[in-house]
């Protein structure tokens, strides 16, 4: 209800003729720019038709007035007039602002998101005067550091992919017995942790809960699994990838808009598809120098998108609006 009520207080705020407003996503209304990180509307459609109908999850999806004030404050936001444009951070989040929303093309600008590669995020550098960072960090979290790492991050497990990421490794689990999965995120385990019981692979899953520093965990894993079912961008899948993971993920995420299929990772046509996932997570356990070749090429494709980048053209979309709402105040 927070971003509702501080959505209508921008409305009674006092504005100058020439001040540019600029709303990150419904934190505000009747904005001059909405950078847009995600369609609500089309995501509450999506989950909607993978439920069963009249079950529980169902009537709890439909129940939620939250999402009934959102998709409102979406539809004011994308079809009022007067907003001048909106940023999208991928061009599948420009399209379901076209198709849900009456919006010209014109006014819609993709601006991917960006990742800090030469700071936060990236892979551990030798450093003689410091322990192995990568062997502190795992034993630190009750790990085998002599072991080979996949991870999965996220704060939503059910939609971001874990069933099908726990089936597939149950499958590969035989065949590579020096790997383990590390699982971080925020979402309560629980219904997770009993699949892994009944796989049979409870002892080679580790539950992190949420990580604090998860620039590290990223850097301590050799690959990082995202079968997301629907992310307007996927600011994770940078992250891993500047911090050096080989990087396996769906095509239902706006960052693979930017990525190439076997050359700076791999990705899923199908996140429901456990026959191409383990087909896939296979080929880069099995193949070292793969591996390690995706990796180089993930990294180098995210240095390309800074925060420095990202600013500049927002901050390029500001001055234009500044520019036409100063003609039109002097007319």
């Amino acid at each position: 209800f927070w971003s509702f009520f501080l959505a209508l207080r921008t409305i009674f705020m006092r504005r100058d003729a020439c001040e540019v407003w600029i709303s990150q996503g419904s934190s505000g209304l009747f904005c001059d720019i909405v950078v847009a990180h995600s369609v609500h509307k089309e995501w509450f459609l999506r989950s909607r038709r993978e439920m069963s109908v009249f079950s529980s999850a169902w009537f709890l999806k439909h129940l939620n007035i939250v999402h009934y004030l959102t998709i409102a404050l979406e539809s004011i936001q994308y079809s009022w007039a007067r907003t001048p444009r909106v940023i999208a951070v991928s061009q599948s989040v420009k399209a379901d602002i076209l198709r849900l929303f009456r919006m010209d093309a014109h006014r819609v600008h993709v601006v991917y998101s960006g990742v800090d590669s030469e700071g936060q995020f990236k892979p551990w550098s030798p450093d003689q005067t410091k322990p192995d960072q990568r062997e502190d960090f795992l034993r630190t979290r009750d790990l085998n550091p002599h072991r080979k790492y996949s991870c999965f991050v996220a704060h939503e497990f059910e939609r971001k992919g874990l069933e099908q990421v726990l089936c597939a490794f149950a499958k590969l689990c035989h065949d590579f017995p020096d790997w383990d999965l590390m699982v971080a995120g925020k979402d309560d385990p629980g219904k997770f942790r009993e699949m892994s019981r009944e796989l049979g692979i409870e002892s080679r899953i580790k539950f992190l809960g949420p990580e604090s520093k998860i620039q590290n965990l990223f850097a301590s894993a050799d690959i990082f699994v995202f079968p997301t079912k629907y992310e307007a961008f996927g600011l994770v899948i940078f992250e891993a990838m500047a911090c050096g993971c080989a990087t396996i993920v769906s095509k239902c995420a706006g960052a693979s808009e930017v990525l190439h299929d076997g050359k700076d990772a791999l990705l899923l046509k199908d996140p429901s598809d456990l026959v191409e996932l383990e087909m896939r997570w296979r080929q880069l356990m099995g193949d070292d120098n793969f591996r390690k070749s995706l990796s180089e090429q993930g990294r180098s494709v995210v240095r390309g998108f800074s925060w420095a980048s990202v600013f500049h053209h927002i901050e390029s979309n500001a001055i234009e609006c500044f520019a036409t709402k100063s003609r039109c105040k002097h007319l």
